[in-house]
């Protein structure tokens, strides 16, 4: 319309004498220190699109940036959600820059493919009021309502970089109800403003949709309570109590995750003090359904500080608290690495909470080893002696083979230079080699090293029951474990029997693992595959105990080739059958077929 074209042509003129930021919203009105928490705001906005220099200097109105961009059709610049130029414009605020873009088909984009982010959500994010309603008038009021790929829209954007003024808009233009949109995971734009502190928001909200609206929590229980205190926002939690009640700060999450745990696990002693003295030292000491305590989630985020906390409000004793699981503080310290809690709990609590194993008798040294981190072990070996790493759990699992299950080839490596290979060739009571464990979940790189340190003979051991390292593989259709195993350890193992006469096949049937049997056929062929156990049952039977449809149409059809190309032998002489033609079988099964169908 005449009227649109005049808005967009003035503003058009006005952008183009925009200051260098070009952020007209941004500088009008307000004082110096309201100015530089907008623009350090800005700056931060940035690093979380880990935008590209070239595309933050166009944010931040570079004339020139943005022209050689636009000459050189740059649609490979983009950030880490795949915003590129036109996205950026919006950012900067320019009307003039994003009708260029819009003049280019190739830089045209607004909306990304991966994580549908709209212009829309950029004006947003960047409070340009100006911009949100250029855009509208070009693309359409409902393309202001596109969600991102997480359901995200305008609105949360709006209120998570703290613009009012872009919120009443939104509001005016889609309606108050749009407000009330939450994201996949139940997020609202009540959650936004508790995260980033912005009180102005959270009373505007309560005002527009209600204080019952403040109350909701998505199916997880997650309340703008934890919101606030995963970013210490102390002001946030007295407004809560204000505006609702204490009793809503204590509410937890459905798994009993209370905001005394969020607090610890951010090292937040200010925000864990304000919970004691308003809701108590019982309530700091509550657990979630796992048995979690405050000195869990604290030792988890490294937090030695929240630790001498939580023991100056209770004692030492406190640490000694373990979860349903038996998991100790020392545990949480160690899957995440955290060498100075460690040095702390044997400081504080001694060498006996260390040492401690769950209720399988997984150790710390054992936590250290599923994220592989080695300087935790080297701490523990330090503390409590090269003899702990050797300690099994109840079942015999050593720290090796949880490194080999989950593929950290330099802790196998360091295990092995402190512990000697030997240690490598441990097994379970089972007899559950680290091959196997490396096997299960396809960690090529370990089975490669394994190899390499202990020899093929090492892989082609079976175990008692005949379990091989090709059955570990096929238990997750690890087509690629299955390929190098027969590369490089032993083709044969691939049709391998169990004492139960159970093969590869039959288990990745029991699981559904397509792949893996289209695998199988190719390299052991479909006659093979059909092989019975000593049941005499083949992998139709694993397959429909599972209920697995697709495998029971693969082998009905795998089972109808191979009796229509069966061989009979003849004796004395050569089987006229191998001079017949072979039935032709496509390698993926064919869908069910509807009862009525004709022929």
């Amino acid at each position: 319309s005449f009227c649109t074209l005049l808005v967009s042509v003035r503003d058009r003129i006005r952008r183009i004498s925009a200051p260098p930021m070009a952020e007209v919203d941004r500088t009008d009105g307000g004082d110096a220190s309201q100015r530089a928490e907008r623009a350090r705001r800005f700056q931060s906005l940035l690093d979380t699109y880990e935008a590209p220099p070239p595309l933050r200097r166009v944010a931040l109105g570079d004339e020139a940036t943005f022209h050689e961009l636009a000459d050189a059709c740059a649609t490979d610049v983009v950030d880490k959600n795949g915003c590129g130029l036109a996205h950026y414009a919006v950012l900067a605020g320019r009307i003039d820059w994003l009708e260029r873009c819009r003049a280019s088909e190739d830089l045209w984009r607004p909306t990304t493919a991966k994580t549908r982010r709209t212009i829309a959500y950029a004006a947003a994010a960047g409070g340009h009021v100006h911009m949100l309603r250029h855009v509208a008038a070009i693309l359409g009021t409902d393309f202001l309502r596109y969600p991102r790929h997480d359901g995200l829209t305008i609105a949360h954007a709006a209120v998570l970089d703290g613009h009012m003024d872009v919120l009443q808009e939104i509001e005016a233009v889609l309606g108050v109800d749009f407000l009330r949109t939450s994201d996949r995971d139940g997020w609202t734009i009540a959650h936004a403003a508790a995260q980033e502190g912005h009180l102005d928001l959270l009373s505007y909200i309560e005002d527009r949709l209600g204080s019952a609206f403040l109350r909701i929590t998505p199916d997880s229980g997650w309340t703008i309570a934890h919101s606030a205190v995963t970013r210490g926002r102390v002001e946030v939690l007295e407004f809560i109590e204000r505006r609702l009640d204490r009793e809503f700060l204590a509410q937890p999450k459905t798994n009993g995750w209370t905001i005394a745990h969020a607090a610890a696990l951010k090292g937040n002693v200010e925000v864990l003090q304000f919970l004691a003295d308003r809701l108590g030292s019982g309530f700091v000491r509550q657990v979630d359904k796992r048995g979690t305590t405050v000195a869990h989630a604290a030792a988890e985020g490294g937090h030695v500080g929240m630790l001498r906390h939580i023991v100056g409000l209770f004692t030492a004793d406190f640490l000694e608290r373990a979860k349903l699981s038996g998991w100790t503080v020392a545990h949480s310290a160690a899957i995440d690495g955290q060498c100075d809690v460690l040095r702390y709990l044997k400081e504080t609590a001694g060498v006996g909470l260390l040492k401690r194993g769950d209720n399988n008798g997984m150790t710390a040294a054992h936590m250290a080893a599923v994220n592989g981190h080695i300087a935790a072990l080297e701490v523990l070996e330090e503390l409590l002696g090269t003899e702990f790493l050797r300690v099994p759990t109840t079942d015999g699992q050593t720290i090796a083979h949880v490194a080999a299950e989950l593929g950290h080839v330099p802790m196998l490596k360091h295990i092995a230079s402190r512990l000697g290979e030997g240690f490598l060739r441990q097994t379970m009571q089972n007899g559950c080699s680290t091959a196997h464990s490396a096997a299960l979940l396809g960690q090529i790189d370990a089975l490669e090293f394994l190899r390499a340190t202990l020899g093929v003979e090492f892989l082609q051991c079976p175990l008692r029951d005949g379990w091989t390292i090709a059955h570990s593989a096929a238990v997750r259709g690890n087509v690629k474990a299955l390929q190098f195993i027969a590369d490089h350890v032993d083709r044969e193992l691939l049709e391998a029997r169990r004492l139960d006469g159970w093969t590869p096949t039959h288990v990745a049937a029991l699981n559904g693992e397509m792949g893996a049997l289209e695998y199988l056929e190719e390299t052991i062929g479909a006659e093979k595959m059909l092989r019975q156990d000593r049941s005499r049952r083949d992998f139709s039977h694993p397959a429909a105990k599972r209920g697995h449809m697709t495998v029971l149409r693969y082998h009905a059809q795998l089972k109808a080739w191979v009796d229509a190309n069966q061989r009979t032998d003849v004796a004395g002489g050569e089987n006229p059958a191998d001079a017949l033609p072979r039935v032709a079988r496509p390698m993926r099964p064919t869908p069910v077929r509807p009862a009525n169908a004709t022929s």
